[in-house]
């Protein structure tokens, strides 16, 4: 374990973490991350514009993510963000994603191209952000679903939005292959589909 009250990774550093828990405050990313095994960190990463990731096991975010600089989250592993934690901000994203917390979709595109997305928190998408879903898995909504003047796009897959969960659209644009509501649907803007749209609700 490593306790730490704030850390500055700069461009040339990198900060290696394992099967183990950092407990902290701000880890200022300029740098490279490698991780691997199971890992916890309580502090939020705040990810500059030169940080680079490489992400292969599972790592479980107290805080969160803001990646400010927009640079690419790459690995084959998972970000975990339990119900008080949160990802902003933009840029593209590889690790699978699961998320009890919030995603809040800032400043420009934030680009899922995560194997699996697990959506049981709240996706915010701010006014003029855009999210783009790239893999090629459906993507079932098991939470709630905030479009706000922005942009959510899951072109190439079946978009299902779970019995008892919410999509609102406060402007904006709701895109997608396919739609399937077993839930609610509200609120004013586009939605554009290319397949099928069905409500089962």
């Amino acid at each position: 374990s490593l306790s730490f009250p704030s850390m500055n990774v700069l461009s040339q550093g990198t900060l290696i973490v394992g099967s183990a828990t950092a407990l902290g405050g701000t880890i200022n990313l300029s740098g490279k991350l490698i991780q691997s095994g199971t890992s916890r960190i309580s502090g939020l990463i705040d990810m500059g514009a030169t940080a680079t990731t490489d992400v292969t096991g599972t790592l479980n975010l107290d805080t969160g993510i803001r990646d400010s600089g927009g640079a690419p989250i790459v690995g084959a592993g998972t970000l975990s963000l339990p119900a008080f934690a949160s990802f902003s901000g933009f840029g593209t994203v590889q690790p699978s994603i699961i998320n009890n917390g919030t995603i809040l979709p800032s400043n420009g595109n934030l680009v899922i191209n995560s194997a699996n997305l697990v959506n049981n928190g709240t996706i915010n998408i701010q006014p003029g952000a855009a999210m783009f879903f790239g893999s090629q898995t459906n993507f079932t909504n098991a939470g709630t679903i905030v479009i706000n003047s922005g942009t959510l796009s899951c072109s190439n897959q079946l978009l299902f939005n779970g019995s008892g969960q919410q999509i609102t659209l406060n402007g904006g644009l709701l895109a997608a292959f396919g739609f399937n509501n077993f839930g609610t649907f509200s609120g004013f803007g586009q939605r554009s589909s290319t397949a099928i749209v069905d409500n089962f609700a």
